[in-house]
């Protein structure tokens, strides 16, 4: 029983550890990796196949992270904290 408990967390971790964010283009492409920056109308994102890509953000459907990141929405001083995680419907 403990080796199975031990098991089962070493293999959350990896999985946890192993995730990427990701970024779906409108044209159905996915670039997992990691959201670097957001300027103007571009992100990029760090993968570990291309390097950093550059996006146009017209391009992109819709992304999320698996980790924090800070937005500041239009309007609002201060930036929110949190992951981006699509809403659908």
């Amino acid at each position: 029983m403990h080796l199975r408990m031990a098991w089962l967390a070493a293999t959350a971790f990896f999985f946890s550890s192993a995730a990427a964010d990701e970024v779906v283009l409108k044209n159905g492409d996915r670039i997992s990796g990691e959201i670097a920056s957001k300027s103007a109308d571009v992100v990029v994102v760090r993968t570990d196949y291309a390097g950093e890509v550059s996006i146009r953000w017209s391009e992109i459907a819709t992304l999320f992270t698996t980790r924090a990141v800070e937005v500041l929405l239009e309007g609002d001083a201060e930036p929110v904290r949190g992951t981006l995680h699509p809403v659908y419907g």
